[in-house]
């Protein structure tokens, strides 16, 4: 069962790494929206990271839903693989 453990410590890196990228531009994109549009008045430069943050900036349908997906799998796949490596996996003893 510890061998197990292990496997989810190590797709949790890999996934996390994987998914770094889109996770943190989304991330970012959000936080930039906010700021321009709440902070700065800036609603042209809110609208921008707007854009960045759907990827409505390049114009197709397909890459938004893509990228949706992508950013959905990969939050529910590192949640679940996080919370898999706080699960204690103990061995039962039988006499």
């Amino acid at each position: 069962m510890a061998n197990l453990k292990a496997k989810f410590y190590k797709y949790h890196r890999e996934l996390g790494i994987i998914f770094s990228l889109p996770l943190a531009l989304c991330a970012v994109t959000a936080m930039g929206m906010t700021i321009a549009k709440e902070f700065l008045h800036n609603r042209p430069l809110a609208k921008f990271f707007f854009s960045l943050h759907t990827m409505s900036i390049f114009g197709s349908d397909e890459i938004e839903n893509i990228y949706s997906i992508v950013v959905g799998i990969s939050t529910l796949a590192l949640i679940f693989t996080g919370l898999m490596c706080l699960v204690p996996f103990k061995k039962k003893k039988t006499d």
